[in-house]
């Protein structure tokens, strides 16, 4: 994990902490985020978090200190001012002269293309004090797409609006958090942010969320959600991550939205940093994203399938049985645990490997009826490999269709012999007859189960146990 450096990317610092002939200027941290109204209409969100030490406080009504600030934000477009807002902010009472932090939210309604805004604060509080401004740039976008997601707004705390107030939306009373760094205090990352669909459809999304790291852009397995749902021209959702145990380095939290056939549909990140001094690299697992997570959830049952060659009886039972009870994220991790069993260092190539096999074995023995890997002969060369040696015999005479696979060196047996054959040309498909390996069919007659007419001899001329 690289190491981390204190930044604010993202979000604008207006700086106090030079003078200027001995007058301050008011520390703020700015930051804005994009949303769009249910009439498809975008506005911003601006926020200014205020420094408590930074400011002046002067005995309100009540004799209680408080701060006072003029804010004003002026937004321009050709020169032209499109919107503004001045107004004065009040800060919280002093309570046993502890100064905390606070914060201040407003909306403007914009029409998508780029402004300059600009941005003034003064402490009322303090006549001598200068004005401390910024300028930056402002881009306002169309939500285009069909599905299209909001930006990320990282949050202090929420609560459920009881009476509305300009930090109201969606039902809840959201106080941002204006900053991009973590500090060893926070354990829990809240987020907030919108889906929209332009054309109501009804069908089902998956939308996921997770922590990648920034730089390799893998994901962490420990913090991923997953959710099926039907969208609506706004859709508000509210998360949390655990983060108590995220180690310090750079991150992205990303929110994707697929569609059933995995199909990714929308994208969303925004980037955070973690100090954590509890928990190093060295003393923590962190987990990658597992293989899963790139398996269509359609597809889970039919991939769950794939193991029963070399699934125990235990785990045949939980893969046959019926899946109502079972969420997807309860198979992801019936899925993961099954190869990490297998794999503890690399179970992801394990199973690639493994699907690879599958997917040659399917292409092989399928047949209109059944899986190539659900076959006898599919089943037997997925979990023992190819024979050294194999007899085919399709058209013998007075027999039915069988074939002869024979390894020489099989786990602790040597010359080990299986036996398929095709009983009922309808199905294609050869059963397994006999193999004297332990733990699989065993049958002392087997070599009469061949004749179509028991009075029918082998007479192929080889022997028919070995096949050579």
């Amino acid at each position: 994990m690289p190491m981390i450096k204190r930044l604010l990317l993202g979000c604008i610092v207006l700086l106090a902490s030079s003078s200027f002939a001995q007058k301050a200027r008011i520390q703020a941290v700015f930051d804005y985020k994009q949303f769009n109204t249910p009439y498809g209409a975008p506005y911003i969100e601006t926020y200014l978090s205020f420094i408590a030490s930074s400011l002046h406080y002067a005995p309100n009504d009540r004799g209680q200190l408080q701060s006072n600030i003029m804010v004003t934000q002026i937004f321009k477009k050709d020169n032209e001012i499109i919107d503004f807002k001045k107004y004065e902010v009040l800060g919280p009472e002093l309570i046993d002269s502890v100064a905390v932090g606070f914060t201040d939210q407003k909306r403007f309604q914009l029409q998508p293309g780029v402004y300059t805004m600009d941005i003034q604060l003064m402490d009322l509080n303090d006549p001598d004090s200068l004005y401390n401004s910024t300028t930056q740039l402002i881009s306002v976008n169309e939500f285009k797409e069909n599905i299209s997601i909001s930006d990320i707004e990282f949050i202090d705390y929420y609560k459920r609006t009881e009476q509305k107030n300009e930090f109201s939306k969606s039902g809840y009373d959201l106080y941002p958090l204006v900053s991009n760094y973590l500090s060893d205090d926070i354990e829990k990352l809240a987020y907030y942010f919108e889906i929209y669909e332009r054309d109501s459809s009804n069908n089902d999304y998956l939308v996921k969320q997770y922590i990648e790291d920034y730089e390799t852009k893998e994901v962490l397995g420990r913090f991923i959600k997953r959710k099926k749902m039907k969208l609506d021209r706004i859709k508000p959702i509210i998360n949390i991550f655990n983060v108590k145990k995220l180690v310090s380095g750079n991150y992205n939290l990303v929110v994707e939205v697929r569609d059933s056939q995995n199909h990714l549909m929308a994208i969303k990140k925004i980037f955070f940093q973690r100090l954590n001094t509890s928990y190093k690299v060295d003393e923590i697992v962190v987990e990658q994203v597992s293989f899963v997570d790139v398996i269509p959830t359609d597809s889970l049952d039919h991939y769950m399938r794939y193991l029963l060659p070399i699934a125990t009886e235990v785990e045949k039972g939980v893969i046959l049985s019926k899946k109502e009870g079972l969420t997807d994220q309860m198979k992801m991790n019936y899925f993961y645990t099954f190869w990490s069993k297998r794999d503890q260092t690399n179970p992801k190539g394990a199973w690639r490997a493994y699907k690879a096999k599958v997917e040659i074995v399917d292409a092989e023995y399928a047949t209109r009826r059944i899986r190539g890997y659900e076959t006898d002969r599919g089943r037997v060369e997925i979990k023992y490999g190819k024979p050294n040696n194999v007899v085919k015999r399709p058209n013998s005479n007075g027999q039915y269709p069988y074939e002869i696979w024979h390894y020489y060196h099989l786990e602790n047996s040597n010359d080990v012999v299986f036996v398929f054959y095709q009983p009922q040309v309808i199905r294609q498909d050869y059963e397994l007859l006999h193999s004297d390996l332990p733990g699989e069919v065993k049958n002392a007659n087997w070599k009469s189960f061949l004749n179509v007419n028991p009075s029918v001899m082998d007479n192929a001329g080889i022997d028919i146990e070995t096949g050579r």
